[in-house]
């Protein structure tokens, strides 16, 4: 690979001292593509001896000014780029071996990387490697502002015929800004290739007010009042194979509390066989919601895939609301909605909101404004206060295409991707900074921040933010409001998918719970997060019933059995069509394990279904869940002979937990004195025997 040439510009002003460590450093390299340019304003001491030892040039520039002295050292560079050093900054080992593929892999006109610090004779190296990424006019203030590095020339690698071009009598911090705004291909690496001696000189400060370059967002438009807003509500939905599992809830709260007619745009890209009959299922059932799937083109998904967002762990599928202008083009407003909300009053007041001149309505997210020192107030500035959450959308189309607003915010989300903390959020904050009316907080709810938003009838909650804080996951013991709010979504959810489509019932035998309080609420969580809508619970009196019955809902049956009551008593009792086994501590593992075990018996009319399961092991503070690798798969229990059986499963056979059966199996069994017996006895009679090979639920040891 041909190596690009740099020259190297040492400006010593007085600090002649250091000389030696800099030519050192430079030698070491093993770059042979470099010259060293000595700039000084009065001759060298010792010139004679660091020439034998090192080769560089003098450049002697008495009582010439900063940028007399940096125009005559360009002027006598050979090299393609140059990097300028100061006595704050020198080179670390082996810098130009990882500064080569930046200079020749890709046309570049300037590297700037991240210093390595150097304090009181000590090293401290940046750790995290965050990769190459490309400074524009529409970023650079954002990277200006959280590096120091972008407010010195000190450690910059820039190509020379350019160099040569900018204005030194200004400020470091301006002469960088004249590469970046004569669109120059300006690179930030991450890697650190130069260090920062703090113990001479700090860091360079952010000058805010010297600031020409802000990022290009979209000029107050001269905007009219809307005319006469339809009747019918307009919703936007984006959803994929997994998303679709997902709405339920949200479609069925928004057709029980708004009496207006809903037309609501399912948009997608690929949908699988089962989801579109899902959401043909799902429409039938909807009285005054109506479902229109709105397939995306095959160029608008490839535009979407042409960028991502740094630190965005959202599927692509999430970007489709982008495109609301050019895939509904006869609707003049849309109010587009994340999937993990759920209605709690008529939206028709906000459907009817004017606009006025804004582009966009969003409501406040008020975990961010509430704090100056939040995210929001880095990123918007003075208008901190405004940052909206992206959950809840209500876009005026007829202006986004008046003004051909799409494309100029996808080359915006393009342009800026690099610096967001909170991916299209914060893009459409930045974006829309001077276009948004802010609407309401209630239409908005965070269920994570509901505890201190003062908000007393939210009429909109959302369930984004902390992993843990979803009606789909085991959470952790929180505030009374947070639980109201996470077991109505789980029941509107159970409701609706048993009135989509009739289910058997199951009746999970649980002769115990257990004592300790966390894990009980665990066991808990994990059988109210279920999302199979026909579900009975076997189960002795406790306090955790008590939740149970306050939270189960109408599709959660709950049979109280007698203290002390026998395995056979509770198997008698039962009155689903199917039995599961999971007592004392051990949980589910996921929100759909009971769907995927049931789905797996009623499309293969299964006796028996045996399942895989993981293993949750105290050490020390931490638990660890440990299990054998799995396919995700299932297996014909009747393709094996029993004893590969017993030989391969033998860790599943030691007790019935996790066990699903149909009653009729264990309706006349012979008493047996060991859980073996009694597994032999149901294998036995079961007909169609399957083993799920999926981690379903967890077993907990002591």
């Amino acid at each position: 690979m041909k190596k690009e040439s740099i020259s190297f510009l040492l400006f010593v002003d007085g600090n002649e001292a250091y000389l030696p460590v800099w030519l050192q450093s430079i030698k070491e390299q093993d770059y042979p593509q470099t010259e060293t340019i000595v700039v000084t304003k009065s001759p060298l001491a010792h010139l004679e001896a660091l020439q034998k030892q090192y080769s560089f040039t003098v450049l002697l520039t008495k009582g010439a000014s900063r940028a007399t002295q940096h125009e005559l050292a360009l002027a006598k560079a050979s090299g393609t780029f140059v990097s300028f050093l100061y006595p704050t900054c020198g080179l670390v080992k082996d810098a130009l071996k990882l500064v080569t593929p930046c200079l020749n892999e890709r046309p570049v006109d300037a590297v700037f990387s991240r210093f390595a610090l150097l304090e009181q004779g000590l090293f401290n190296f940046y750790k995290q490697y965050l990769g190459i990424e490309e400074v524009n006019r529409d970023n650079y203030y954002y990277y200006l502002k959280s590096n120091a590095e972008f407010r010195t020339l000190a450690g910059k690698i820039i190509r020379t015929s350019l160099a040569k071009n900018l204005d030194y009598r200004q400020s470091d911090q301006a002469i960088l800004e004249q590469l970046v705004a004569q669109e120059a291909t300006v690179i930030w690496n991450s890697d650190q290739f130069f260090f920062w001696n703090l113990d001479l000189k700090p860091l360079p400060e952010f000058n805010g007010e010297a600031v020409t370059l802000h990022p290009r967002v979209l000029e107050r438009l001269p905007l009219e009042p809307s005319d006469k807003i339809s009747d019918t509500i307009s919703i936007l939905l984006c959803v994929d194979d997994n998303y679709c599992q997902k709405i339920a809830p949200l479609l069925s709260s928004l057709g029980r509390t708004t009496k207006q007619q809903v037309d609501c745009y399912l948009v997608y890209y690929e949908l699988s066989a089962a989801s579109l009959a899902f959401v043909v299922k799902l429409g039938n059932y909807l009285s005054n919601v109506k479902l229109i799937p709105t397939k995306i083109s095959e160029w608008q998904h490839e535009q979407l895939q042409s960028f991502s967002m740094k630190n965005n762990k959202l599927p692509l599928a999430a970007y489709y609301r982008l495109l609301a202008a050019e895939l509904l083009p006869n609707l003049n407003r849309v109010l587009y909605l994340d999937i993990d909300m759920l209605v709690n009053s008529s939206i028709e007041a906000l459907w009817q909101t004017e606009l006025g001149s804004n582009v966009i309505g969003a409501c406040r997210d008020l975990a961010f404004t509430d704090h100056k020192d939040s995210w929001s107030y880095q990123l918007l500035e003075e208008q901190g206060g405004n940052y909206f959450n992206s959950g809840l959308l209500l876009f005026n189309l007829e202006a986004m295409r008046k003004y051909k607003i799409v494309e100029r915010f996808i080359e915006f989300i393009q342009a800026t991707a690099n610096v967001y903390l909170l991916g299209d959020q914060d893009a459409f904050n930045l974006f829309f900074i001077n276009n948004t009316k802010l609407l309401p907080a209630k239409y908005n709810t965070i269920l994570g921040y509901i505890d201190q938003s003062q908000i007393e009838q939210p009429a909109i909650i959302h369930y984004c933010g902390f992993e843990w804080l979803k009606p789909w996951r085991i959470t952790a013991p929180v505030a009374q409001v947070k639980l109201k709010w996470l077991n109505t979504y789980r029941q509107v959810n159970r409701r609706i998918l048993g009135q989509v489509e009739t289910k058997p019932l199951v009746s999970l035998i649980i002769p115990q719970l257990p004592n300790d309080s966390v894990a009980a609420f665990r066991k808990c969580e994990s059988l109210l997060m279920q999302t199979y809508p026909q579900i009975e619970l076997i189960i002795p009196a406790s306090e955790q019933v008590d939740y149970l019955k306050a939270n189960a809902g109408a599709n959660i049956q709950i049979n109280l059995a007698a203290g002390g009551a026998s395995l056979e008593t509770m198997i008698a009792s039962a009155g689903g069509e199917y039995l599961f086994f999971l007592n004392g501590p051990h949980y589910f593992k996921e929100a759909d394990a009971l769907t995927k075990i049931m789905e797996l018996a009623l499309n293969y009319r299964s006796d028996l279904v045996l399942t895989h399961y993981l293993k949750s092991i105290k050490r020390g503070k931490d638990t660890i869940l440990l299990g054998p690798d799995e396919s995700k798969s299932f297996l014909d229990i009747n393709l094996l002979s029993s004893e590969d059986i017993w030989r391969e499963h033998v860790r599943e056979f030691s007790s019935l937990n996790g066990l699903l059966v149909n009653k009729h199996l264990v309706g006349k069994l012979t008493k047996v004195q060991t859980v073996q017996a009694l597994y032999q006895q149901i294998f036995n009679k079961a007909q169609a025997k399957f083993y799920l090979d999926d981690s379903l639920w967890i077993e907990v040891t002591n």
